[in-house]
């Protein structure tokens, strides 16, 4: 079976810290002995980059891929948009005032540009 992490999983997971659910931890914890894949977005992996720029987590990008790479049970999916696409959900930050942001999301219509981003392992 392949299972698709989220960055919160990833960074809990590859950092020791913070809770993981029952479930998911007995997963993660036995992935070299199972017939199974994790699959990592290469946005998680754009998400640690940032966060670990801003000191907010305490793995780092470096780290994280190389965990990634000393086991075949770990893969990273890139982000490929092909036309005709629709719809795209964007994510972005409100901010009201300087000491106050919001996150928000939201979909546009027709996307006036796509960005491909991809890791090969």
């Amino acid at each position: 079976m392949q299972y698709l992490i989220d960055t919160v999983t990833v960074v809990r997971h590859f950092s020791g810290k913070g809770k993981i659910g029952r479930t998911a931890t007995q997963i993660l914890d036995t992935i070299e002995e199972r017939d199974d894949l994790l699959v990592i977005s290469v946005v998680s992996l754009m998400e640690i980059m940032y966060l670990a720029e801003k000191h907010r987590i305490d793995i780092n990008l470096s780290e994280t891929i190389e965990r990634i790479d000393t086991s075949s049970k770990y893969t990273v999916i890139e982000i490929i948009a092909k036309p005709p696409v629709s719809q795209m959900l964007k994510v972005s930050v409100y901010t009201p005032s300087v000491v106050e942001s919001v996150p928000i999301a939201f979909v546009e219509k027709r996307p006036s540009s796509l960005v491909a981003v991809g890791y090969m392992n």
